[in-house]
């Protein structure tokens, strides 16, 4: 994982109002952190049923590019390969993460889908990312909105296991899991 990337677990502490007696905050600013705490109990939430994706905040500021709202990402992480097929995971890691604006009247809109520049080391991780890209697009945009965080970093682990399986028998590799 990145080092600037907030690696969320579920903390009241961690979740809790920096308000203390004495301090000034407005409305706005209880909403917004009241928002912020819903959004990370739901990740935490998430991280507990996916198995090879981890959403996590992003701390990257320029991937909101000036919009207002959380950036999130889910990563694949794969933790059930053995063998051959996790050796070749290995050569093309780290695939991009998905990058997602979770904007403040969330959940009553969609996560907007930040679509990253990304430059590639090996032709491989770019076909599978692609692959994968075109697949959740195509998913989401026949779904009905607004779309939750769930069934996005849910699909996202579905088509990453998919397209990355195919791939891996075409190479005559085992497939993986990404059920618990």
């Amino acid at each position: 994982m990145d080092k600037d990337v907030e690696k969320v677990s579920f903390d009241e502490n961690k979740l809790a109002s920096s308000d203390t007696p004495g301090s000034s905050t407005t409305a706005t600013d209880d909403s917004q952190e009241s928002a912020k705490t819903r959004l990370l109990e739901e990740i935490y939430r998430i991280n507990e049923r996916l198995v090879n994706v981890g959403v996590e905040l992003d701390s990257d500021e320029d991937a909101a590019r000036g919009r207002e709202g959380i950036t999130v990402k889910c990563s694949f992480m794969p933790v059930r390969l053995t063998g051959p097929l996790e050796l070749l995971l290995d050569t093309m890691l780290p695939l991009p993460p998905l990058r997602l604006l979770i904007l403040d009247d969330y959940p009553e809109s969609s996560p907007v889908i930040i679509n990253d520049l990304v430059t590639y080391e090996r032709e491989e991780t770019e076909e599978i990312s692609e692959e994968v890209k075109e697949r959740f697009n195509r998913h989401i945009g026949a779904l009905s909105e607004p779309i939750c965080l769930q069934e996005m970093a849910g699909s996202w682990q579905f088509f990453i296991t998919e397209v990355i399986n195919e791939y891996g028998q075409k190479l005559g590799y085992p497939t993986f899991s990404s059920k618990k």
